[in-house]
């Protein structure tokens, strides 16, 4: 059970938010040795954005394809309250309860070794999710340049079929991590 402590004034709310923002300019300590590819993180630091060409192995990609196809329906019906429909996508919310075979991205331990060597030896996952956007020609904020959070965070993306840097779903803009 979770319990959630109600703030009070404006002043307390505002207080708690700009002192969470400030928190997020203090030094942190990035230490390599917390991941098994320092080379990794030496390009995360410097771009903000690493690519790993061939992740998983085609037998891993396909296993993953073929359970998402099969819960499909899981998806676009929302049978579950763990999917919700987020902009012009379908989002499913702890996904290894419905499909197992995505704990080999999740439990990975070269994303979870650079989320630990970048942002802090305590850094845990926080919102898995599989992303569906079945919505063709929608477009939504997410679709234009725009900032995730304002704190230190990692998002990890797993693209499930062939993609270069020319037609990826998605574009960052190297550098755009520093202040």
């Amino acid at each position: 059970m979770l319990s959630f402590r109600e703030v009070t004034s404006f002043w307390e709310r505002d207080f708690h938010f700009y002192a969470a923002k400030l928190r997020q300019f203090r030094a942190r300590k990035v230490d390599p040795s917390l991941t098994n590819r320092p080379e990794l993180l030496q390009i995360l630091r410097r771009d903000g954005v690493v690519t790993v060409d061939n992740f998983l192995d085609q037998t891993q990609v396909q296993k993953i394809v073929d359970e998402i196809h099969a819960r499909t329906d899981l998806m676009t019906t929302r049978k579950s309250p763990n999917i919700v429909k987020r902009n012009a996508r379908y989002l499913m919310l702890e996904p290894e309860k419905h499909l197992p075979s995505v704990s080999v991205f999740f439990q990975s331990e070269l994303v979870n070794g650079l989320a630990r060597a970048y942002l802090s030896e305590h850094a845990i996952l926080d919102r898995p999710a599989i992303q569906l956007k079945i919505d063709a020609g929608q477009e939504c904020i997410v679709d234009f340049f725009h900032i995730d959070e304002w704190r230190h965070l990692i998002s990890a993306f797993l693209f499930l079929t062939d993609v270069g840097h020319c037609e990826a779903p998605m574009i960052y803009l190297k550098g755009s991590h520093k202040p």
